[in-house]
């Protein structure tokens, strides 16, 4: 009789501990299912679905130690500016488990800086050519890029100045061009009176033209 009794608990025992190896997988507490798994062994060394779990626990943990390795990484090359790298590294750390929240979050993180940094490229590259078409003095194509470049946020810590100058610049064109045009008119009525024109004012005109 006792031994019936030990067998039958013995039963409820090993009925217990699958469920809590059934319950710590599903709650992906693998070490805490191998512990389980490992106490029903002792109690059924033969169970081949024990074994077969134990096996399946093991190479869970193995690709959970993987994922943390490669997010590990993945945060340290963001942290030294390789964005490329850690996209790299969060990619193969999603291919072994796409539902895995660390790394969903160091992916939309990565993702958001190389948006970023796209737009910072952008907006030096606007920026350039407008210091090339201020010193082209094409003061309208070079207003135009920086008003391009005021478009893409983060707000460039250069865009207000440039914006600045090149607007003191197309003013001083423009004052440049009507105050030549004014001399010219005057002596354009001065030539009519006396019938000639002088190389000043041919030399004018042509500022005006290059204006």
């Amino acid at each position: 009789v006792q031994k019936l009794v030990q067998t039958q608990q013995k039963g409820e025992h090993l009925r217990q501990l699958r469920a809590n190896v059934e319950e710590t997988i599903g709650q992906r507490q693998y070490d805490e299912a191998l512990t389980f798994i490992d106490q029903a062994l002792k109690i059924s060394p033969q169970d081949t679905e024990l074994k077969k779990q134990r096996e399946l626990v093991l190479q869970e943990q193995q690709r959970r130690a993987e994922v943390k390795k490669r997010v590990n990484l993945a945060q340290a090359a963001e942290s030294s500016g390789d964005l490329k790298l850690a996209y790299e590294h969060v990619n193969k750390a999603l291919g072994l488990d796409p539902t895995d929240t660390q790394a969903r979050i160091v992916k939309a993180n990565i993702e958001q800086e190389i948006e970023e940094q796209e737009k910072r490229r952008q907006v030096h590259d606007l920026l350039d050519a407008a210091r090339g078409d201020m010193e082209a003095r094409r003061f309208t194509a070079a207003q135009e890029a920086i008003k391009r470049a005021e478009a893409l946020p983060p707000e460039w810590p250069g865009v207000q100045s440039m914006k600045s100058a090149a607007a003191g610049c197309h003013e001083q064109a423009v004052a440049r061009r009507r105050r030549v045009s004014q001399d010219v008119a005057r002596s354009d009525a001065s030539d009519e009176a006396t019938g000639t024109r002088d190389g000043e004012t041919l030399w004018r005109l042509l500022q005006v033209h290059r204006a």
